[in-house]
């Protein structure tokens, strides 16, 4: 029954000090990477090429990125309980100013774990574009532009894809499932995520007054080798404008694994989610670690995404306007 959770991620000793200016000039190897003196990896091919990175190389500057990428992790995950937001707490989001946890990780005295990424979008990318890549990350190539390391593949179920990426309307992925491949700290897992109204969580008739421009809420599923697919957590991303800027306050409730109960498997499914909903469980099963790798792998992917989304969100909107005076 312990196999239930496949939350656990082994400890390294990597560490990540924070974000060097994105327009640094960046190393050709990085993310732990090896390669024989002189050797190019094969997605900057064209970028060595040409001596450049192109603004419609994707890939490629977000691997650039990552190079560079590194983070500071002063507080190891010491944060007070008290500071976490509960889920039913998550209204407390919307109001101005900052909460006392905004960016760092901390065990709840549930033994779950709450974490909190707080990512600058400055003014490439405002709260319009980030629900356009969410309705438009639909194939597993543009799901490994966002972290061309820890990113395999991502599409969505085949009901998604009934209405063509021009008519998708504001949202289109909520009530979708996004079926994704990836990796946390080098450990393979695979998820989906179902996407859910803002409204189950929040006022969304207060969402103007309070400048937020964006909101994507989801229910985290994980695959687990015995068991299937089992519930372990909620997601929750929220675009608001600060002094003209964008800002991204994402947030991640693990640790509440829950396998599903049907009129077939009642008594077995109760008898697992009476154990893994124990404190003892989760103590013992999502070590910090699991919590680390989660915010790292947050901060590395939107910052990813602040780099080649305004290149390719303006690049699709020519595109589209192209085709419409064609027609």
């Amino acid at each position: 029954v312990l196999a239930v959770c496949c939350l656990s991620l082994p400890t390294n000793s990597r560490s990540f000090p924070f974000l060097f200016p994105l327009n640094t000039r960046l190393s050709i190897m990085g993310q732990g990477q090896s390669a024989p003196a002189g050797a190019v990896r094969p997605e900057l091919l064209v970028s060595e090429l040409v001596g450049e990175v192109r603004d419609s190389d994707y890939y490629a500057r977000s691997t650039h990125l990552l190079d560079n990428f590194v983070m500071d992790d002063p507080t190891q995950g010491k944060f007070d309980p008290a500071d976490a937001l509960t889920l039913d707490e998550a209204y407390k989001l919307v109001s101005p100013g900052y909460l006392n946890l905004e960016h760092g990780y901390v065990r709840m005295r549930d033994g779950t774990w709450y974490v909190a990424c707080l990512t600058d979008l400055g003014h490439e990318v405002n709260g319009e574009m980030f629900d356009w890549w969410f309705r438009n990350c639909d194939s597993g190539e543009k799901f490994r532009w966002w972290h061309p390391v820890d990113h395999v593949s991502g599409t969505y179920e085949p009901q998604f894809y009934a209405v063509m990426p021009q008519e998708r309307q504001k949202g289109h992925y909520v009530d979708h499932i996004h079926i994704i491949e990836e990796k946390l700290d080098g450990v393979k897992h695979f998820f989906q995520i179902e996407y859910e109204r803002p409204s189950k969580l929040f006022d969304v008739s207060t969402f103007a007054e309070n400048d937020i421009t964006a909101c994507v809420v989801g229910r985290i599923f994980d695959r687990d080798p015995t068991l299937g697919l089992i519930a372990v957590g909620h997601v929750m991303h929220m675009v608001r404008e600060v002094n003209g800027r964008s800002e991204l306050r994402s947030r991640f409730w693990i640790g509440n694994v829950q396998y599903p109960e049907t009129v077939e498997n009642i008594v077995f499914a109760r008898i697992v989610n009476s154990i893994v909903s124990t404190w003892l469980f989760r103590i013992t099963k999502i070590p910090s670690s699991t919590a680390r790798a989660l915010w790292v792998h947050c901060s590395q992917e939107m910052h990813c995404l602040r780099e080649f989304l305004p290149h390719y969100y303006q690049a699709a909107r020519r595109d589209q306007e192209i085709r419409s005076e064609d027609f």
